[in-house]
C-alpha cells in the first residue's frame, strides 16, 4: 500500500465514523461550564431558527428565549421526541445533527435539575 492510498483509506474510515448523522457522539453530553454554554447556544439557535418563526406568529407567549429555554426543556422534549409534533409542517425539519444537539442540551438541563439520589428511569 502506498502512502497516498493509506491516507485515502484513513480519510475514508474517519469520514465514516465522524460524520454519521445518527451518531450520538457528534455532540456528546458536555461536562465543562463553557461547553455547556456552547451547547446551550447551539440549541438556542436551533430553537430560534426552527421553532420561533412559527411560534412568534401563532403563540407569542411560547417564543423560546435564552432565559426561558431551560425551563421549557421538558416540554420541548415531549413535543419533539415523544409526541413528535414539533416542528410542524413539511418544510421545517430537524437535521440529525440538530436532533443530537437538542437531545444533549435537554439531557444536560434535566440532569442539572434532578435531585441527587434519584436514579434515571430505564
Amino acid at each position: 500500500m502506498t502512502f497516498t492510498n493509506g491516507l485515502i483509506l484513513l480519510f475514508a474510515v474517519f469520514h465514516c465514523f465522524a460524520f454519521r448523522p445518527d451518531a450520538k457522539y457528534i455532540y456528546s453530553p458536555l461536562k465543562s461550564t463553557r461547553s455547556q454554554e456552547d451547547l446551550k447556544e447551539k440549541a438556542f439557535e436551533i430553537l430560534r431558527i426552527k421553532c420561533n418563526t412559527c411560534h412568534a406568529i401563532k403563540r407569542k407567549p411560547q417564543v423560546f428565549t435564552k432565559l426561558n429555554m431551560d425551563t421549557l426543556a421538558s416540554e420541548i422534549y415531549e413535543q419533539v421526541f415523544i409526541k413528535k409534533k414539533m416542528p410542524k409542517g413539511r418544510k421545517v425539519k430537524l437535521s440529525a445533527n440538530e436532533t443530537v444537539i437538542l437531545e444533549n442540551w435537554i439531557e444536560t438541563v434535566l440532569k442539572s435539575k434532578k435531585p441527587s439520589g434519584i436514579k434515571k428511569s430505564r
